[in-house]
């Protein structure tokens, strides 16, 4: 049998086999994925078990000088071409299509004949000494018949690879999402081709574009008539139920076009405009849409602006608009609506009051997404929402508590600002965050004392805190630190240091917070920014990820990358045995050697226990997916996947895993799903009568269970 040899060890895997994936088991190469990776850590790539019993091949790091030795692109095209090939349990792959500019038709050739391939991520932009290999990755999509999502990205398209683009949207019948929100397209003629793909498609339902697909650098004579035929592809299109655009350009000018067009569409249910310039004639529209169309279900206007958005606030900061009085108007007009996203900075606290009366007597919105960037804002909307009975409906975003003179304020006036403040936390009811930012802010005791103190302030989710010397003394850091001992509610916490010398207030601060930080039972999310670089708070740190039962996802972003490796080498011994960790994201994190490799392998295989017990959780019943449930069962990502799957509240969600997991508790629901029995347990008496399994009673069976997994049973399939 082939095999193998991997770069970085001994260890040797079996590369030809054929796919065993089944209903019920696991292909055999998901026990080969820590030598796979080796093998694609060559060139950025990794496996992911990112649904059950599928695996994804995505980028998991940037390409330096190494990754184009020409040995080791053929060996690993060749391991491709072997895995896309033979594996149907492979089923999404993101790619940069320069990566293998010297083997792209042996892995344009993988992707045709691949046996399982459904999503495809192409970054098509190419290296500045390379030659463009995107026409084969282009004239390849033409054989992917059973491709169902494509994204393309990067900056600089190739002409052929836009034709075979064309030719593949004007031709599939499988595909049902494209992405172009982050393909920028320079020259018309590469524009013409992919719109005129789009306009003889018949199979998409998500489509995602830039505006640059509409309106281009280079635009020819010809260019007006083809902008109009996409507008009118919108308008014909009878399969499009969801339509994303993205600007990166100052103005586009064919907004108003594009939604007149979909004024009189009948079957769109989801609209997003993402950094759009909107002029007066564009918003007029928007309002008629909402009023007109009745089968648009979500609209998001996401860091949308208005062109005379500056000179018009000044006029009458405090009155509501004739533009935001239009658009309350015609939200009270409209009956179909279930979710509505705004980033709301031309909203004033008054046009606010009017929007959240709109909302709360609207017969269909469910959900409001709102960024309140004013503190003043913040206290008067949320004392509005809670008057109106809407705080069902309203989520928020990060409030900074901050006001925007805060380094000239005086420490009266400081204190009065929190106690205004603090009716914002306490009239809030739904998720929420606070940040400090580097601002000298000399109210920091009293913001504690209100999170810590007020019941009502068990909402705050989130927490940023950038320690400066200026902010701290013991006091201070004795109230934080309790907090982050306290707290059960903060689920996202980042933490950004000073420069720091040893035995300041700063340097004193981080490791009471640390100790603080080991005892936590609440904090998911850690982000670290900032000046660090003692070895002894690194190992604490590294011995708090490790020890940890909350902490999934972590950042760190030191000032200096030599703490990075110092960190990385203090997990790599002993994080075997941690089952919850999911993340680690870090600068120059996938160059420390063999040590990452270790801490990413188990990361993954942590992230594919977590997928596979939430699918036991929500009704799967496969062995793999209970063994999977017994490590991971106190993770909080398990809760979080089991909510994004079941679409149920977090504590929903920690019921259900409970109540799944009861079923594989008792002696014979054990036994049976271990495969040792058929139906239950049963022994032949002895002549003794000395006891046996089914006569040590229940309690006995469950303290005898703490220390049996399903894994320990011996598996015969």
């Amino acid at each position: 049998m082939a095999r193998s040899k991997t770069a970085n060890s001994a260890s040797s895997i079996a590369y030809k086999i054929p796919c065993t994936s089944s209903e019920s088991q696991l292909c055999g190469i998901f026990r080969d994925i820590v030598q796979w990776n080796e093998i694609l850590w060559q060139c950025g790539l990794g496996l992911r078990e990112d649904s059950l019993g599928k695996l994804s091949l995505v980028i998991v790091r940037d390409i330096c000088d190494d990754g184009f030795k020409r040995k080791v692109m053929r060996a690993v095209a060749k391991r491709l071409h072997h895995l896309l090939t033979r594996h149907h349990c492979v089923t999404s792959m993101e790619i940069r299509v320069w990566m293998f500019w010297r083997f792209d038709e042996l892995v344009c050739d993988a992707l045709c004949n691949s046996l399982g391939l459904r999503t495809l991520k192409l970054i098509v932009s190419w290296h500045y000494f390379t030659r463009p290999p995107a026409h084969s990755f282009g004239a390849a999509l033409l054989h992917m018949n059973h491709l169902r999502e494509l994204a393309c990205e990067g900056k600089h398209m190739d002409r052929s690879f836009a034709q075979g683009l064309s030719e593949f949207l004007a031709s599939t019948s499988s595909l049902r999402t494209l992405n172009l929100s982050k393909c920028s397209i320079k020259d018309s003629n590469d524009a013409v081709a992919i719109l005129e793909g789009l306009g003889r498609n018949k199979s998409i339902a998500t489509l995602s574009i830039n505006t640059s697909l509409l309106y281009p650098e280079v635009r020819h004579f010809k260019w007006q008539r083809y902008a109009l035929s996409a507008t009118g592809y919108l308008f014909r299109n009878k399969r499009l139920r969801t339509l994303s655009v993205t600007s990166h350009m100052p103005h586009f000018r064919l907004v108003h076009s594009m939604i007149e067009t979909l004024l009189t569409n009948r079957y769109l249910t989801e609209l997003s405009l993402i950094n759009i310039m909107l002029e007066p004639r564009d918003m007029e529209l928007i309002n008629q849409l909402i009023i007109e169309n009745k089968t648009l279900t979500s609209l998001s206007l996401i860091n949308c602006r208005f062109h005379e958005y500056a000179g018009h606030i000044h006029e009458n900061a405090e009155a509501v608009t004739s533009r935001a009085h239009s658009f309350v108007l015609a939200l009270t007009n409209n009956n179909t609506l279930q979710q509505l996203t705004l980033t709301p900075s031309w909203f004033n606290t008054n046009e606010y009051r009017s929007l959240v009366e709109a909302v709360a007597s609207h017969a269909s919105l469910k959900q409001v997404n709102l960024d309140v960037p004013k503190r003043k804002d913040a206290v008067e909307i949320y004392r509005v929402v809670r008057e109106n009975g809407a705080q069902d409906r309203f989520y928020r975003g990060m409030q900074n508590v901050l006001p925007e003179n805060a380094d000239l304020i005086s420490r009266k006036e400081a204190v009065a600002f929190l106690l205004e403040n603090a009716v914002a936390f306490t009239e809030a009811t739904g998720p929420s965050g606070v940040s400090v930012d580097s601002q000298v802010f000399f109210g920091y005791a009293q913001l504690l004392t209100t999170l810590t103190s007020q019941p009502s302030c068990s909402h705050v989710s989130s927490f940023w805190l950038l320690l400066t010397r200026e902010l701290l003394n013991i006091t201070v850091t004795s109230e934080i630190a309790q907090y982050l001992r306290d707290t059960t509610t903060l689920r996202d916490l980042k933490l950004g240091f000073d420069e720091v010398e040893v035995g300041d207030a700063v340097c004193e601060a981080r490791w009471e917070l640390l100790l603080a930080l080991s005892v936590n039972r609440g904090v998911r999310r850690l982000g670290v920014y900032g000046f660090w670089n003692d070895e002894d708070d690194t190992r604490w740190l590294a011995d708090t990820l490790l020890s940890s039962r909350t902490l999934c996802h972590v950042s760190f972003f030191p000032s200096c990358n030599d703490t990075i490796k110092q960190l990385v080498r203090r997990l790599s011994p002993n994080i075997l045995s941690n089952y919850t960790l999911l993340s680690i994201n870090a600068p120059s994190y996938y160059r420390q050697g063999r040590d990452r490799g270790h801490v990413s392998d188990v990361l993954g295989r942590n992230c594919a226990l977590v997928t596979r017990a939430s699918h036991f959780v929500t009704g799967a019943e496969h062995r793999y997916c209970m063994e999977a449930a017994e490590y991971v069962q106190f993770n909080p990502g398990l809760v979080e996947k089991v909510q994004e799957l079941s679409l149920v509240s977090e504590k929903e969600a920690a019921c259900l895993i409970k109540a799944r997991l009861m079923k594989i508790a008792e002696l014979d629901d054990f036994m049976r799903l271990a495969g040792v029995v058929k139906h239950r347990v049963t022994c032949h008496s002895r002549d003794g009568g000395e006891k046996q399994l089914v006569d040590i009673g229940r309690d006995c069976w469950l303290y005898i269970r703490q220390y049996l997994k399903l894994g320990d049973v011996r598996n015969e399939q």
